[in-house]
């Protein structure tokens, strides 16, 4: 029986070469599993026997999963063992080389969005123009017009439906870039504009559920979504709704991958205020990534203290700090993307238009 040690590995370009060495030199052949890393951890690993590398970081529970995986694959059983090495009941050869983990539910994933983008794009203009469509085509060009104008042409808070300008513009503004570029009629480069962002949100789906659920559920969800006639449909003629689906998507993504370390990564950070200021940008729901964004990291303090004790308190402090960070920035990002944000002091103006999308009356009635 011979013992192959596993190596899950997160950019550690910096000494992943002396472990793999220092563990070959106690007569071990090593797998090294590359976590997504961002580095040059797989250049660094070239001594390791095998090689694997995932496409984004799923954490060392998966890592180790696929190292085990893959030397199942070549036909070893696996013995339960204490510690963190797999035995194997018989050898194996040493090769060199690089496998590349291949996943069939994001396989399954990709093909599913891909198809769905031919269709949508073939069938973008075969859709009717809605009111909010009619209007939001007028609310992109003024807006836009705030910026070029060096924030002096006020025609979008003056001249457009109210209140177009409690909701953040950069998808307005987006789309009236592109339609000017002549690709199509305005209506369907809207359709179009408007389905590719949806489908960017939607495919949010998988790596979120991925983390939090387990493999092919992101698929479920996905499918599900998708033979959802109303959310399918809307995603062609929704130009309000659906680009603040995208930023929840990406918002909640965002935290997922932030809060999978007890400490965040300044990397994932950065990328966390970027995206909840975004969802802040496109309309005054996207305040809940925020409490989202607090809850997580909260639950990594808590982590943090179970874990260490008192000496998890220097990481506490780093959790608080990194959360603050990320808050600051989305609120940065937000107020560069929504002029209604710049005209006065951001939280004033914010909570304006909170209130009055709060105080919405609910209930209709009609005459009959």
């Amino acid at each position: 029986m011979r013992v192959w040690v596993v190596i899950a590995a997160y950019n550690e370009a910096s000494v992943i070469g002396r472990v793999i060495n220092e563990v070959k030199r106690c007569g071990y052949p090593v797998v090294v599993v590359d976590d997504g890393s961002s580095d040059r951890t797989a250049d660094a690993s070239a001594a390791a026997h095998v090689l694997v590398r995932h496409p984004i970081n799923l954490g060392q529970g998966a890592a180790l999963q696929t190292g085990m995986k893959r030397q199942a694959a070549a036909g070893f059983r696996r013995q339960s063992v204490t510690g963190e090495i797999d035995t194997l009941d018989r050898p194996i050869t040493r090769t060199k080389g690089v496998a590349i983990e291949v996943d069939t539910d994001l396989v399954a994933g990709t093909a599913i969005l891909a198809m769905a983008v031919v269709i949508g794009l073939a069938t973008a203009g075969h859709y009717g123009i809605t009111i909010d469509e009619f209007n939001t085509d007028d609310y992109g060009p003024k807006a836009l017009a705030w910026y070029t104008s060096g924030f002096t042409d006020r025609s979008h808070f003056e001249t457009v439906e109210f209140p177009l300008w409690y909701y953040g513009p950069w998808f307005q503004m987006l789309t009236a870039l592109v339609q000017s570029l002549g690709l199509a009629d305005a209506v369907t480069v809207r359709h179009a504009m408007t389905f590719l962002v949806g489908i960017a949100g939607l495919a949010t789906l998988l790596p979120i559920a991925r983390f939090s659920v387990g493999r092919w559920a992101g698929v479920a969800a996905l499918i599900l979504c998708l033979i959802t006639g109303y959310l399918y449909g809307g995603l062609f003629f929704a130009p309000i709704d659906i680009p603040f689906l995208a930023a929840m998507g990406l918002a909640t993504l965002a935290i997922v991958l932030m809060a999978r370390p007890v400490v965040p990564t300044w990397s994932a950070t950065i990328w966390a205020g970027l995206a909840t200021g975004l969802a802040i940008g496109t309309r005054t729901g996207g305040i809940i990534t925020h409490a989202y964004l607090v809850g997580a990291m909260a639950l990594g303090g808590l982590e943090a203290l179970a874990l260490n004790g008192r000496a998890g308190r220097s990481q506490l402090w780093s959790i608080t700090m990194r959360t603050a960070a990320a808050i600051a920035i989305g609120w940065v990002v937000a107020v560069a993307l929504w002029p209604w944000l710049q005209i006065g002091n951001p939280f004033d103006q914010f909570r304006i238009a909170y209130v009055h999308f709060a105080n919405i009356e609910q209930q209709f009635g009609f005459a009959h």
